[in-house]
C-alpha cells in the first residue's frame, strides 16, 4: 500500500515543479470537480459517516474502521492519524520506494515501471512478504496524485494489468486492490492522514487471517509512518 517516486533528486524536484504548476492552474482545478476518484463505491461513501460508527482498532491516536460494501467479497477499511509533520514531508515519505520497507509492513521488493510524470502518475510493482505458511504476492499499481482547491493532497491506486510487469513463478498476483492516501494540511503544522480501501490477497487466505489483516496492516503502517517521521525529522526522505 505504498508508492515510490524513480529517479535522482533533480528529476523528483522537476516533476513536483510541473506538477505544482498544473495543480494550481484554475482549469486543472474545474477538471479535477469532475472526475471520479476509482471505480469502488469505496471512495463514493463519505469518510465522516465511516468515522461517525466505533473503529475496530482505536489506540496511540490512530483509529481504523472496517466494513462491507454490497457485491465486494473483501472487507475495506479506513484509517487516520494526525501528524506533527509538513505534507511535503509526508508526500516525500510515502512515494519513497528505497524506504517503504522500513514502514510499511509486509512490504518488500519494489520496481519502478514508470516513474512519476508531469501529470502526477506512476506506475510500479510491489512484492508483499506475507508470514510463513502463506504464499508471498505482488501487484502491480498504477498511483495517481493530485491536489484538490481545499489544499488536500490525495494519492489514488488501483491494481493494475501491465504487459511490463508479468506474472512470476512462486508469486501469488494481487488482482483486486485499490486504496488512497488523504493528506489535509491543519493548522500548527499537523497534518491529517487518512488512508482507505481495499486488498483481496487472492490463493488460499484464511478468512481469519484476511479480517485480521484488514485491521492491523493500516493500523501498524500509520504508526510506522508516524515514528518514522519523527525519528528523520531532517533526513532527505525524496527518492534519489
Amino acid at each position: 500500500m505504498c508508492h515510490e517516486i524513480n529517479g535522482n533528486n533533480n528529476q523528483y524536484h522537476q516533476h513536483q515543479t510541473l506538477f505544482s504548476k498544473k495543480l494550481l492552474s484554475a482549469v486543472l482545478f474545474s477538471t479535477l470537480a469532475n472526475l471520479s476518484l476509482v471505480t469502488s463505491s469505496a471512495y463514493a461513501l463519505d469518510n465522516s459517516a465511516i468515522s461517525a460508527q466505533a473503529p475496530a482498532i482505536n489506540r496511540d491516536g490512530v483509529k481504523v474502521w472496517t466494513y462491507k460494501e454490497q457485491g465486494n467479497p473483501a472487507v475495506s477499511y479506513q484509517a487516520s492519524v494526525t501528524l506533527n509533520t509538513s505534507l511535503n514531508n509526508t508526500i516525500a515519505l510515502i512515494t519513497n520506494h528505497k524506504t517503504a520497507a522500513e514502514w510499511a509492513p509486509y512490504v518488500g521488493k519494489i520496481e519502478v515501471i514508470s516513474p512519476l510524470n508531469a501529470e502526477g502518475v506512476m506506475i510500479y510493482r510491489m512484492e508483499l512478504d506475507l508470514p510463513f505458511p502463506m504464499t508471498d504476492r505482488d501487484v502491480v499499481i498504477k498511483s495517481q496524485l493530485r491536489q484538490r482547491n481545499t489544499g488536500e493532497v490525495w494519492l489514488e491506486n488501483t491494481a493494475i494489468t501491465d504487459a511490463r510487469a508479468p506474472e512470476r513463478e512462486g508469486l501469488v498476483r494481487v488482482k483486486h486492490y485499490q486504496g488512497s492516501w488523504q493528506l489535509r494540511p491543519l493548522k500548527n503544522n499537523q497534518l491529517e492522514v487518512t488512508t482507505n480501501g481495499y486488498a483481496d490477497l487472492g490463493g488460499a487466505i484464511p478468512l481469519s487471517f484476511s479480517n485480521l489483516f484488514v485491521k492491523q496492516q493500516p493500523y501498524q503502517m500509520l504508526v510506522n509512518l508516524r515514528r518514522y517521521l519523527q525519528e528523520n525529522p531532517n533526513k532527505q526522505l525524496a527518492s534519489n
